[in-house]
């Protein structure tokens, strides 16, 4: 699986992605959150929208501000395949304050 931003990540401003997979998966089910590593936040959901064209999802990330001056938040994605075969990927990424 591969995700591609539309923008670079900032801070409190919404960036769209995608998340695109093998043509050949034959995707049941997708859920995605968002979660702060080093710090508790919460898990926040991401709502996707499938993309059949592009063997994939699309959906919409908002970083919220956070005291800590580098904060560690990871998007996951849960897949359920056809055949009740369950993937999981996980981007974790650094957000800073001069971001």
């Amino acid at each position: 699986m591969q995700i591609v931003l539309s923008q670079p990540l900032k801070i409190e401003q919404p960036i769209s992605f995608k998340i695109v997979w093998p043509e050949h998966w034959q995707v049941q089910r997708t859920k995605a959150r968002l979660e702060g590593k080093n710090m508790y936040m919460g898990q926040i959901p991401i709502e996707l929208t499938p993309q059949q064209q592009l063997s994939g999802v699309t959906g919409e990330l908002l970083i919220i501000a956070c005291t800590r001056p580098d904060m560690v938040w990871q998007l996951t994605l849960e897949v359920e395949l056809a055949n009740g075969q369950q993937l999981n990927a996980h981007w974790p990424f650094l957000m800073t304050h001069t971001e």
